[in-house]
C-alpha cells in the first residue's frame, strides 16, 4: 500500500488495532514488514488505514463509539442548558421576592395610614361634640327650679332681666362631618 495515498486515515497503534480487529503485536509485525504504512509524528507511530483495512465489527463499533462521544457532548450540553435555566430561575426568583418585600412595604403604608383615618373617625366628631357643648352657654336654671329673676325677686330687689339678651341665640347644629375616605359613594 502506498503511503502517501490520500485515502488513508492516519491512527495511534492502539487505535489502528481497535480499527482493525487485530492484537498490536500483529500489527507492529504488519508495520514492520511493510503492509501497513507508518510514519511518525510528535513522537509517535502512526499507521496508515484505508477504508478497506477495517474490519465491519471494528467500523461498528467506531461509529458506536462516535455516536457515544456524540452523546456525551449532547449531554453535556443539555447540562449547560439546565444550567442556565436554573440560573434564570434563581434570578426570576429573587426578583419575584424582592417585588413581595416592597409590597409588602407598601402594605404596611397603607395599613397605617388607615389606622390614622380610623383614628381621625373617631377623634373628629367626639371633638366636634365636646366644641359644640363647650361653645353653649350653661343652662340658667337652677337646681332649685327658681330662676334668676325670681331670686332678686325674693330679696326684695326689682330686676329686669331681658331673657333674650342674657342666653345668646343657639345656632342650628352643623350636619355632622366625615372623614372623604368615611363616607360611601352616592349610589346613581
Amino acid at each position: 500500500m502506498d503511503a502517501t495515498s490520500s485515502a488513508l486515515k492516519w491512527h495511534t497503534v492502539a487505535e489502528a488495532a481497535q480499527l482493525t480487529g487485530t492484537s498490536k503485536r500483529t500489527l507492529w509485525r504488519k508495520v514492520g514488514t511493510g503492509e501497513l504504512p507508518s510514519r511518525l509524528e510528535g513522537g509517535r507511530r502512526l499507521v496508515g488505514l484505508a477504508p478497506s483495512d477495517m474490519s465491519a465489527t471494528s467500523t461498528g463499533l467506531a461509529s458506536a463509539a462516535v455516536a457515544a462521544a456524540g452523546a456525551f457532548r449532547a449531554a453535556d450540553g443539555m447540562m449547560e442548558a439546565v444550567r442556565a435555566v436554573e440560573a434564570s430561575a434563581a434570578l426570576a426568583v429573587a426578583q419575584a421576592q424582592s417585588r413581595a418585600d416592597e409590597a409588602t412595604g407598601r402594605i404596611r403604608q397603607v395599613e397605617a395610614s388607615l389606622a390614622r383615618w380610623r383614628v381621625a373617625a373617631v377623634i373628629v366628631p367626639v371633638g366636634v361634640a365636646v366644641a359644640l357643648l363647650a361653645w353653649r352657654p350653661p343652662a340658667s336654671a337652677r337646681a332649685d327650679g327658681i330662676e334668676p329673676g325670681q331670686v332678686a325677686q325674693a330679696a326684695g330687689v326689682e330686676v329686669e332681666v331681658e331673657v333674650e339678651r342674657a342666653v345668646p341665640p343657639v345656632p342650628p347644629m352643623p350636619a355632622p362631618w366625615h372623614p372623604p375616605m368615611a363616607l360611601p359613594e352616592p349610589i346613581r
